[in-house]
């Protein structure tokens, strides 16, 4: 066996060995690492000509990780050796590769995204962007995209705002400056060049996920063009880590090579052959341990949710426990079509009197009043059993009916579309930071009304939870204070003080598909996060893309293998190799999902025997 350090042939302790162990990401989502390996450097030069310099004082931390490769005869590892002990006679060191290698270097954990140059929007207005420009796709050659979107805290700012006339698209206020909206996969290949990595996100791009924009946007006033400033504060690590939950993939980064792939974890695992373990002898293949109490880190057995979001429509994007707790209310229809034409508003010449929605009948028994057997689809869940979706009727304002005065103007909301993966109980969850944009409608009245937009809460200026600065539809800024002044970012961050480097304006990254085209049939432009729409005049209507965690077929947690939790098991056998822990194991009979492999290297090489642990198949 041959440890090669930066290239250089390093000697291990003689009589010393090691373990490396080898993990199934999907569990921890760490890939290989070694527990402590002992160099001696008394009479050793070779191991002094390559670790004796970190013994001086002007050492940096840097010199203290080298590019590391244990060959086998069999097999080579590709990663990191970081020092952990340093010694007169000898010097201790942790080999990883993987993501553990890149976690080992520090890089990753310690740079903040926000610290990085990911660009900045153009400095465009209204009047010298053409609006197909703005809303042209990645597929047009675009990086970003200037959408319509709303300040929650600020609704009346008008922000790259639209309105259609004849069939045209025109801006609602041309000279004001435009926001912009990266595409994701722009933004990660910017992050890994910006840590040292060159990407290769191929898989990405041939995929509908490249359509991902970061929805996350600051308004022009505020002089804050960076894209950077609008992404929550997570280092480099958070952001993949998190980003790998979302689109179901894999982010590796080579060490050595200083380049970084993605790929699918489905096909990953489809790409893998089943491994079939047969024993050689009784000692080297036995069940030596099962416990019915092991906790179990397993995503494919874990609830994915998204974070919660504090814009008021969020409300309905994510309500597992309404939903489980209001069954006598929920009145289920074929599918979306018999719903809408059952609720949709009854001209007056149909029913003498302009109505929404029906009477439908529940079960009396269940009241507390059994005379009620009857009530208002408005007031009721109604459920499109093709489609598995539930909605509500909610009232965006008042319509006026000539003849007939006012009414309530009611849409079609669909609510927790974004609910969690399962909304049966489970002790283990997990959070995707990357959420759903919320769209929401702008309906004041016939007259004015924008239809359904990005509704965004960055906070303000100064702080993200003060609002001190405001600007109106013409976009002049209008400060709060006495003197009539307002604070640029910087004055702001002194203010702020110690907490300057905490402030950020969103705490999580929203995001949502736009390839060019508007879906919405009423001609409103906003991203799509659903594959069913419903618009603001109750047509019907379909995309593409959904960011569902529910029922969603398509999703990666869907198509992982599942496994009994609580039957840990272990074996050990004989192997030249090491294969794969992310394979299905064939054992005894029965299927095996592996969490991690331990192999025992000495200066000979590797020893044959290894030690797995295991969890079996639910469908064995």
């Amino acid at each position: 066996m041959n440890i090669l350090v930066n290239g250089k042939k390093a000697m291990l302790k003689h009589g010393f060995s090691f373990e490396y162990v080898t993990e199934n990401r999907l569990f921890l989502g760490r890939d290989g690492y070694t527990l402590s390996i002992v160099f001696p450097l008394k009479g050793c030069p070779q191991n002094i000509e390559i670790f004796g310099h970190i013994y001086r004082l002007d050492a940096d931390r840097n010199h203290t990780s080298f590019d590391c490769i244990i060959q086998t005869r069999f097999f080579s590892l590709k990663g990191k050796l970081s020092i952990t002990k340093i010694g007169e006679t000898e010097i201790s060191a942790q080999f990883a590769n993987g993501k553990c290698a890149t976690a080992m270097t520090g890089d990753f954990d310690e740079t903040y995204i926000t610290d990085l140059d990911l660009g900045r929007q153009p400095a465009l207005k209204g009047i010298d962007t053409p609006v197909a420009r703005a809303l042209g796709g990645i597929d047009s050659g675009y990086d970003e995209v200037a959408l319509p979107w709303v300040n929650e805290d600020y609704p009346e700012a008008a922000n790259n705002w639209l309105k259609l006339s004849n069939g045209t698209r025109s801006w609602v206020w041309p000279a004001l400056t435009l926001s912009w909206q990266p595409y994701l996969v722009g933004i990660a290949e910017r992050i890994c060049r910006q840590m040292g990595y060159e990407p290769d996100f191929t898989a990405w791009h041939e995929s509908a996920y490249r359509y991902l924009i970061v929805c996350n946007t600051l308004p022009p006033s505020w002089d804050l063009p960076h894209y950077a400033r609008a992404l929550p504060r997570w280092t480099a690590g958070e952001f993949f880590n998190k980003l790998e939950l979302l689109m179901g993939c894999e982010f590796d980064f080579d060490n050595i090579a200083k380049t970084a792939t993605m790929h699918f974890s489905r096909s990953v695992l489809e790409a893998l052959e089943p491994v079939k373990i047969e024993p050689v002898s009784k000692d080297h293949s036995s069940d030596i341990s099962a416990d019915e109490n092991t906790s179990c880190d397993y995503l494919g057995s874990k609830v994915l949710k998204y974070k919660e979001i504090s814009q008021h429509v969020g409300k309905y994007y994510s309500c597992d426990s309404f939903i489980g707790n209001c069954p006598l209310f929920v009145f289920p229809y074929n599918n979306i079509t018999d719903l809408i034409h059952a609720n949709e508003l009854r001209p007056a010449e149909l029913s003498g009197t302009p109505h929404w929605g029906e009477q439908i009948q529940i079960n009396a028994g269940e009241l507390s009043n059994p005379d009620s057997k009857w009530i208002q689809s408005v007031d009721a869940v109604l459920y499109a059993k093709a489609e598995d979706m539930y909605f509500i009727m909610r009232s965006i304002g008042v319509m006026n009916i000539p003849g007939h005065g006012n009414i309530q103007k009611y849409i079609l909301q669909p609510i927790n579309v974004f609910g969690s993966s399962s909304t049966g109980e489970s002790s283990s969850e997990e959070t995707i930071d990357f959420v759903p944009v919320p769209i929401d409608d702008t309906y004041i009245s016939a007259n004015d009304n924008l239809g359904s937009m990005m509704f965004l809460k960055p906070g303000s200026l100064a702080n993200a939870t003060e609002p001190d600065v405001d600007s109106d539809a013409a976009g002049i800024v209008y400060p709060n204070n006495k003197n009539g002044s307002y604070q640029t970012w910087a004055d702001a961050a002194i203010q702020n003080g110690d907490d300057a480097d905490s402030t950020e304006y969103y705490d999580c990254i929203y995001v949502a598909f736009w390839d060019g085209r508007c879906y919405d049939p009423d001609g409103y432009v906003y991203p799509m996060t659903d594959k069913t729409g419903i618009s603001q005049s109750w047509k019907l209507f379909q995309s593409p893309y959904t960011l569902r965690l529910r029922n969603h077929s398509g999703l990666f947690i869907n198509a992982l293998p599942k496994i009994k939790v609580n039957h840990k098991t272990k074996f050990s056998w004989l192997s030249d190799t090491i294969p794969s822990p992310r394979a299905i194991y064939h054992i005894g009979g029965k299927r095996y999902l592996c969490e991690k492999i331990t192999a025992t290297f000495t200066e000979h090489g590797m020893s044959q025997l290894l030690k797995g642990e295991f969890y079996p198949l639910l469908d064995d």
